[in-house]
């Protein structure tokens, strides 16, 4: 009888340590994500900029500054959030 505690409790510990692994896994998917998004919003800005020296107008309610800047400061914001919760979880 102690060999099928000692089984379940092993079975157990397995199991909680899949977990945090997969919590671990997922903040880094986070993290990745946010640094990707703020490459695209420098991206976004360097490619407006080009077209905007080469005599191109926006005429939209916001330019691309400030869409880059949108972009830029929700990914600066999300992995903090991530971290906060992934705290909680662990």
């Amino acid at each position: 009888m102690t060999d099928v505690q000692t089984d379940l409790d092993q079975a157990t510990k397995l199991a909680f340590e899949r977990t945090r692994v997969a919590q671990e896994r997922t903040l880094l998917a986070w993290v990745r994500t946010a640094i990707s998004l703020i490459t695209f919003g420098f991206a976004i800005y360097s490619v407006f900029a080009i077209e905007t020296r080469a005599g191109s107008k926006f005429t939209a309610f916001y330019g691309p500054r400030i869409f880059s800047l949108v972009v830029i400061g929700t990914d600066l914001v999300s992995p903090p959030l991530a971290m906060s919760r992934a705290s909680r979880n662990m």
